[in-house]
C-alpha cells in the first residue's frame, strides 16, 4: 500500500517514524521554520498535521512511540532552554513537561514506552557531555534521571547516578 505525500508545509527536518496499534504510521518532526514539534498522522483516509508543541525553539531531536492507550509520545529537544522535553497526547489534549534540565540535554533522543506500564523510557546526550543519560517517566511529573555505565572514550568509566527529579 502506498500512501499519498504529506503535505508539511515549511522546513521539515529530523523526523521519527512509528506505527499505531492498527498499523497507521505517525510522523513526529522539527518544522525548522516555526521553530514548533509537529506530527503527522494518517488516520487511513488522509494524513492529519498538528502542532504539538511550539513554545519557543522547540522539537529538534524526535523520537516517536505510542504508548498502551494507543496515544503518541514525543521526546524531544528544546533549543531555547536546552531542556529534554516529553509530550504525551492525553486524548484532547497534548501534556508536555521538561524531564531533564541540567545543562544543553536532550539531543539525540530515543524513545521506548515500556509495554506493561506504558512508562517512557528515553537516552539522550548533551552539548559537550561525554556520556550517555537516560530517563524513565511514568508520569510526567515523576521522573528518574540514570545514567547507564557505558565506557567513554574521553573519560573513562561512568554510570550508576541515580535521583528523582
Amino acid at each position: 500500500m502506498s500512501l499519498p505525500r504529506v503535505a508539511a508545509a515549511g522546513q521539515v527536518m529530523e523526523n521519527a517514524l512509528a506505527f499505531d496499534a492498527g498499523g497507521n504510521p505517525a510522523i513526529g518532526y522539527y518544522d525548522a521554520s516555526s521553530g514548533a514539534l509537529k506530527l503527522a498522522r494518517w488516520t487511513g483516509d488522509a494524513w492529519r498535521l498538528e502542532v504539538v508543541d511550539s513554545a519557543a525553539d522547540v522539537g529538534s531531536y524526535a523520537s516517536l512511540a505510542f504508548d498502551s492507550g494507543d496515544f503518541p509520545v514525543i521526546s524531544y529537544h528544546d533549543w531555547t532552554n536546552g531542556d529534554l522535553k516529553l509530550a504525551r497526547f492525553a486524548g484532547d489534549k497534548w501534556d508536555i513537561a521538561v524531564v531533564d534540565h541540567e545543562g544543553d540535554v536532550g539531543i539525540m533522543t530515543s524513545l521506548v514506552i515500556d509495554g506493561v506500564r506504558s512508562r517512557a523510557h528515553v537516552v539522550y546526550d548533551g552539548h559537550g557531555q561525554s556520556a550517555m543519560t537516560g530517563v524513565s517517566a511514568g508520569s510526567l511529573l515523576r521522573c528518574r534521571r540514570w545514567r547507564p555505565a557505558v565506557r567513554s572514550r574521553k573519560r573513562g568509566w561512568m554510570g550508576g547516578r541515580d535521583r528523582e527529579q
